[in-house]
């Protein structure tokens, strides 16, 4: 195997020090100070530690010797980036960053990334073409899988313009499997009780369809919030500021759900400052 030539890594804060041996008891050669810049031989001549699992670099510059992967970062252009630099400082920020990826390394979606010839696997565009390509699949736990890493990409880039329109591709998606599962006869009579303007028993039949639906947040979203507009008709704005709550938590970006909750707030403020006023 050919190796590649030598790389630079820089100490981190806490310092690194160089022993003789890839062995935590070999004799030690020196210590380095923090933001010192070494040259390490390529991956093929690393030595894992039993002990420890981590990585055992040899350094060839400024000193020779051996040290801990743990004290070093990489430094410079010659490293094959995992991740990309926006994404790398944006982690160094933010230490979940790490593990929202590491949540994304799936089997599946490596060999997918293989298979495509993906240079930069864990870019978020690259991330979001997966999402892409599990909603293709149309079934449920491909579609859940989807709707876990677009909201994932959409906690760093809440404005990309892909992501949310996959992820309203999904909502619809569910909401054909959804029909397909709930009895259609349930949600056509709270529609009809709410076209009728029967807000109690319209609420009652879209709290109970809120209730029994545990996985699709978007079904439960659109149940609550038609559930706090009955209980806004009937003027009872606690109801309909929780159940407006329960929506904007199941669907965060979804503006009609937002728009429930603040007429409930704006409702139930301006009641109690009129019953201030009587008093």
């Amino acid at each position: 195997m050919t190796d590649l030539p030598p790389r630079q890594y820089r100490v981190k804060t806490n310092g690194c020090i160089v022993r003789e041996g890839p062995s935590l008891k070999s004799q030690e050669v020196a210590t380095l100070d923090s933001g010192v810049v070494v040259s390490v031989v390529g991956p093929a001549r690393w030595i894992t530690n039993d002990s420890t699992g981590r990585n055992r670099l040899e350094l060839v510059h400024p000193v020779r010797g051996w040290a801990s992967e743990l004290c070093l970062e990489p430094y410079g252009t010659a490293h094959f980036q995992v991740f990309s630099r926006k994404e790398q400082e944006r982690k160094a920020k933010n230490k979940s960053e790490y593990e929202r990826l590491k949540r994304d390394a799936t089997s599946a979606y490596q060999e997918w990334a293989m298979k495509n010839f993906i240079s930069d696997m864990w870019s978020l565009r690259s991330r979001v073409q997966y999402a892409r390509h599990l909603l293709l699949q149309e079934n449920e736990a491909s579609l859940h899988e989807a709707e876990g890493r677009l909201r994932r990409a959409l906690d760093e880039d809440p404005y990309n313009r892909e992501a949310l329109e996959l992820l309203d591709q999904l909502s619809a998606k569910k909401k054909e499997i959804n029909a397909s599962r709930v009895p259609k006869s349930k949600i056509e009579e709270a529609g009809a009780e709410f076209a009728k303007k029967n807000w109690r028993s319209a609420s009652q039949l879209y709290v109970q369809l809120a209730q029994d639906e545990e996985n699709d947040k978007d079904f439960i979203a659109r149940m609550a919030a038609n559930a706090s507009a009955c209980f806004a008709q009937l003027k009872k704005w606690s109801d309909a500021e929780r159940w407006a709550q329960i929506a904007v938590h199941h669907a965060p970006n979804w503006t009609k759900a937002r728009r429930r909750l603040a007429l409930a707030l704006v409702a139930r403020d301006t009641g109690a400052a009129a019953a201030r006023r009587e008093l």
